[in-house]
């Protein structure tokens, strides 16, 4: 056995030994200088120290270019997106000489950044957590996998995350997420305890301050919420997501002139990409939110051509795809029928010229019946919209709504109310429908009822929101 092959097992080992009586995640690494970096750069992390966190994980993979937990909490520092898929591609690299705990933290994150390999991300963290249920970070990321893609487990995200924060209470997202997922089951009394022992742990950061802005909001308490993220803004002149949230509140207030000079503020500071793409949609919801769509298509023209014409070098398919996908919805919903269908046709020729997830192409292809039953149906041909409708084995919930506005059409409501029920609980525009369902059934209560119940489906820049806000 090589001396060099030596020390990575004596570094395993060494590591499992003092890490296995608290049931902690290994990690692995040729160097005990590099692993040493890479503690700090945790610690940085934990408090949002992020440019020394930055040094500190460099400098780990500087002593051990194989170090992959390294490559990924470098990744998942910033929301860079290419840097960071490149930099999970790096941790992926090495991961047949980690542990099992590594491994599954490595791919679960590659899976939840897009890559269609693999099991769903939902499969890693949930072993990850029984594997090491005294670990902090496999506590909090099945929590965080219980709330996101397509997950919506509120009670069981706060019990793991509430597990991360007695093992580890000296972790700033932990906090974060623990109070999203309260917001989600409308518990502002504990959001509200949450953000404040949070404040008090990070006192002089802005992030819980920001938190406490959108709890304001998601109790349409837009007035203080406009407050609350002023004061931020004091704090922190270049706090985006509290210009994004100032925008947010303004637009709700029917302040929109007001809440686009917010969003003009975004053009002066840096940008993740994540907070780019959130400038987009927080201007595409002002002209929704106002009942503007086709203003609001304008927009989405705008962030296309701004990425083709080379002005955005960011996510360049992302900023090219997502404006042609919500601009084919938002002309049908403008009943525009045929602009939505040659929409549509620039969607698919793109999709397949520059696109190759497999998931993606089904998506895209599937949609082409839909909007062709659609267009049939603004231009007055119901019963070929139906039939074309009646075709599809397995419906999306797209196609259930349409399916469910032509029972509408022909007053069949009991129907329509038993199909509409089906639909996403969590999606306010197809909630929308089944409000506006039972007002035309006359059904008056389960009306209000129904209106109560969307509007605790409020989120910053939510689009489906935005759709139907005016209406509430």
């Amino acid at each position: 056995m090589s001396v060099h092959k030596f020390y990575i097992l004596l570094v395993c080992i060494s590591l499992f030994c003092c890490t296995s009586k608290e049931y902690k995640i290994p990690i692995t690494t040729t160097s005990k200088e590099a692993l040493a970096e890479y503690q700090k750069g945790i610690q940085f992390t934990d408090v949002l120290k992020i440019d020394e966190a930055e040094v500190a994980f460099k400098k780990a993979i500087a002593l051990d270019s194989t170090f992959a937990m390294a490559y990924l909490e470098l990744a998942l520092l910033r929301d860079d997106y290419d840097i960071r898929k490149n930099l999970i591609a790096k941790a992926m690299s090495y991961l047949d000489n980690l542990s099992e705990g590594e491994q599954l933290l490595i791919l679960g994150k590659n899976k939840f950044y897009g890559n269609d390999e693999g099991e769903p991300e939902f499969y890693y963290f949930e072993k990850l957590a029984r594997l090491y249920p005294e670990d902090d970070i496999a506590n909090f990321q099945f929590g965080y996998i219980n709330v996101h893609h397509g997950q919506h487990f509120p009670d069981s995200a706060i019990h793991y995350y509430k597990k991360a924060l007695a093992i580890n209470p000296k972790v700033s997202k932990y906090y974060e997420r623990l109070t999203e997922a309260y917001l989600l089951n409308q518990d502002f009394d504990n959001a509200e305890k949450n953000i404040n022992t949070h404040i008090n742990f990070l006192p002089d950061h802005v992030t819980p301050r920001i938190t406490y802005g959108e709890m304001l909001l998601t109790e349409h308490r837009y007035e203080e919420s406009f407050e609350a993220y002023k004061k931020v803004l004091e704090l922190n002149p270049k706090a985006a997501w509290a210009m994004i949230g100032s925008a947010t509140n303004l637009n709700f207030l029917n302040r929109f002139k007001e809440a686009r000079n917010y969003i003009i503020m975004l053009d002066s500071i840096p940008l993740s990409d994540y907070e780019y793409r959130h400038k987009w949609r927080v201007k595409t919801c002002s002209y929704l939110v106002e009942g503007k769509i086709d203003s609001a298509i304008v927009v989405l023209k705008q962030q296309k051509k701004e990425t083709e014409s080379g002005v955005n070098k960011r996510e360049t398919v992302f900023h090219q795809y997502y404006p042609l996908l919500r601009m084919t919805r938002f002309y049908f919903e403008n009943n525009q029928p045929q602009e939505g269908l040659a929409s549509y046709a620039k969607l698919k020729d793109f999709v397949h010229a520059n696109i190759t997830r497999e998931s993606t192409l089904t998506n895209i292809n599937n949609l082409e019946n839909y909007y062709n039953a659609y267009a049939l149906f603004l231009n007055g041909d119901v019963a070929k919209a139906e039939q074309i409708l009646i075709n599809i084995q397995e419906k999306s919930e797209a196609e259930k709504l349409l399916l469910g506005k032509i029972l509408l059409k022909q007053q069949q409501y009991s129907e329509a109310i038993d199909l509409l029920i089906q639909l996403d609980t969590e999606n306010a525009f197809y909630q929308y429908w089944l409000a506006k369902t039972y007002q035309m059934d006359n059904q008056m209560e389960a009306y209000q009822n129904q209106i109560s119940k969307i509007k605790t489906l409020i989120e910053i820049d939510d689009l489906d929101y935005a759709l139907i806000a005016r209406f509430l």
